[in-house]
């Protein structure tokens, strides 16, 4: 009977390959294959750890398409070139009527002068002359009778057409102001045969009207003032004495 000896793999010291029992030297490093009989065998060589993953990329933020830019289309550029020549028409219009007060001036045609007329003196205004030419007082004698209190201003105005077309006026273009501020319109008799809204000039053609202002008495400021087309400022100042 013959029993089989198990055959003992000695390993290298240095590599840890497996070597034959009777072998001196690694097969694999060529080292000595004798140790210290307490020696361990050789751990065998470590494997490496398996790559990491590849670190996840973030993907860039996808941003919204800035939308196109379209062209302007006619009526746009038909507006904005509209604007354009206003806007000229209106600088240029300021540079040339400079000398008029205020921009409600300028529209509505109107021009106050600061001049302040006496009597029979004649103040100008585009189409017309007017012409104070007399001032009555009456005394201590209201509209309404006996009135120690206040009086009534008769005043004569002469009204002259010089422009080419014909004028019209209005004696309610006409106010008086006494000198506590007050504005008085005159006296007008709505139910007198020959009373109409409006009066009218031919060219050249003149006229004179005849005002009645109830004011203080012996009021020392008084001033008729005539409104032009009964704007809210005064157009022609004259002294009432």
């Amino acid at each position: 009977m013959t029993i089989l000896k198990e055959s003992v793999k000695m390993y290298c010291y240095n590599c840890g390959t497996p070597n034959p029992d009777n072998a001196p030297f690694c097969t694999h490093c060529n080292a000595p294959l004798t140790a210290p009989n307490d020696a361990a065998p050789p751990l065998p060589n470590p494997q490496p750890y398996p790559p990491f993953p590849p670190a996840y990329a973030q993907q860039p933020y996808p941003y919204p398409a800035m939308p196109q830019q379209r062209g302007l289309k006619w009526w746009q550029i038909l507006l904005i070139v509209l604007g354009a020549i206003l806007a000229a028409n209106v600088g240029f219009g300021l540079l040339m009527f400079e000398d008029y007060p205020s921009l409600y001036d300028l529209f509505s045609d109107t021009y106050t002068d600061d001049t302040l007329y006496r009597l029979n003196e004649t103040a100008v205004f585009q189409d017309i002359e007017v012409t104070v030419t007399e001032v009555k007082h009456s005394g201590a004698l209201g509209l309404n009778g006996a009135d120690a209190d206040t009086e009534i201003i008769t005043v004569s105005v002469n009204i002259k057409n010089i422009g080419d077309q014909n004028l019209m006026y209005d004696p309610e273009n006409y106010r008086m102001i006494n000198s506590m501020g007050q504005v008085i319109y005159p006296h007008i008799d709505y139910d007198a045969p020959n009373y109409s809204t409006y009066y009218e000039l031919l060219p050249d053609g003149q006229a004179t009207i005849t005002l009645q202002f109830e004011q203080p008495l012996d009021d020392p400021g008084l001033e008729l003032q005539y409104y032009y087309d009964y704007s809210d400022k005064p157009t022609l100042r004259f002294e009432i004495e």
